[in-house]
């Protein structure tokens, strides 16, 4: 064997180490970024699984919730319905009572009702009546001062004394003219 011959044979496995030697670590470095990608792929499967069974907790949290006040209602609405009848028992006892007392208690009822009416039915006549008579007394008070007032120009007297009574009286027609018209409106009804 020459020399030659062993220095062929050392520079071929020389070359051939050292091209192995980068293929390994080219493999080295393709299988750690293929594993840093399925770190990073399983971290944001667990992110999104983490997500979806925080808001399937949040959905199922509500729907107790809203199946708590179904429940609720429920009850609430059954004990209304229980308060009706015994009411509605109470109200039939009582129309049972009313039924036996008989006639002399209707008839007072009745005696009271017409009395409780025509006091009702008189309270308008009586106001404007009232009012139309305040009126007079406010316009002969006002003639009274009038004529008693000396220091005053005639003039004056006279200004002071038609605005008073031009007051007074739309007043008064404004207040019986309402009174009268609420009257007819409130019998159409």
């Amino acid at each position: 064997m020459d020399i030659s011959s062993i220095l062929g044979v050392v520079a071929n496995g020389a070359t051939g180490g050292i091209f192995g030697g980068i293929l390994g670590l080219g493999k080295f470095w393709m299988q750690s970024k293929h594993e840093d990608a399925v770190a990073k792929r399983r971290l944001e499967l667990t992110k999104i699984n983490n997500i979806q069974d925080l808001a399937l907790m949040d959905k199922e949290a509500q729907r107790a919730t809203i199946d708590a006040q179904i429940a609720y209602d429920k009850t609430d609405l059954t004990n209304l319905g229980e308060s009706v009848k015994s009411q509605d028992k109470e109200i039939k006892a009582l129309q049972s009572s009313l039924d036996k007392s008989g006639f002399w208690v209707n008839a007072f009822a009745g005696v009271l009702f017409t009395i409780a009416t025509f006091i009702g039915k008189m309270v308008r006549p009586v106001l404007t009546i009232s009012l139309m008579l305040m009126t007079y007394g406010v316009y002969y008070k006002t003639q009274m001062l009038m004529n008693g007032l000396t220091g005053l120009a005639p003039a004056d007297l006279t200004n002071i004394y038609k605005e008073i009574i031009t007051a007074i009286l739309s007043l008064t027609g404004t207040a019986v003219g309402y009174w009268f018209v609420t009257r007819y409106t409130t019998t159409k009804k």
